[in-house]
């Protein structure tokens, strides 16, 4: 373990770890739930508050007699995030897109036209540095209630990158994570802690663990 694990550095992203929730936004156990990739690039997280209040009232002469300042409060975090490689199943998963199938294989998405209604627990592991040099151990980001929708594409000479955008939310219900094995709640947006391994990515669904 770092010896001093509030003041590591960060560097690369190496997996993200999608895990579909319920309605009630508990992880959702079993098959096709959870989805592990590499193909993440880039993820930019930022915090929304409401307006600030700062109010104030002069008397009759023009002195200022009443004064109230207040910061607006958090309202959830924006986000925004890019793949390197298109993927039906970890689309499905994470903006609610159509699977296309043949041959009982998945081999394209459909673009999903209507609102999405499914949520997810977003999971990012970086590694840790220290002295110029990564140490095996992680910074474990999570997002424990998120909706997103993918944006902008654009195909040229290039090598083609999957944009996608979404919110998230403080989750009261999420737990323990889909494995059971974070070592508390995280219910807020942006939190983390330092994990000593990240999950293999896997180009498939996968299953995330009952009870979690």
């Amino acid at each position: 373990m770092a010896t001093n694990t509030t003041c590591v550095g960060a560097v690369q992203t190496n997996v993200l770890r999608i895990s579909r929730l319920t309605s009630t936004f508990h992880i959702d156990a079993g098959a096709s739930n959870l989805y592990t990739t590499d193909s993440v690039i880039e993820i930019v997280s930022n915090p929304i508050y409401g307006a600030d209040t700062d109010l104030e009232q002069q008397n009759g002469s023009g002195d200022v007699c009443v004064s109230f300042s207040r910061d607006g409060t958090y309202k959830r975090h924006d986000l925004t995030m890019s793949l390197c490689t298109l993927d039906a199943q970890l689309l499905e998963l994470l903006a609610n897109e159509i699977l296309v199938t043949s041959g009982g294989n998945d081999i394209g998405s459909r673009f999903n036209t209507e609102a999405n209604d499914q949520w997810v627990c977003l999971e990012a592991w970086q590694s840790v540095v220290e002295d110029g040099s990564t140490t095996g151990e992680y910074v474990h980001w999570i997002w424990p209630k998120c909706q997103f929708r993918r944006g902008q594409t654009t195909r040229n000479n290039g090598i083609l990158t999957v944009p996608l955008s979404g919110k998230a939310f403080f989750n009261p219900n999420i737990g323990l994570g889909p494995a059971g094995d974070w070592p508390t709640t995280f219910k807020e947006p942006d939190s983390w802690y330092i994990d000593s391994s990240h999950p293999a990515a896997q180009c498939q669904y996968q299953s995330a663990a009952t009870g979690s």
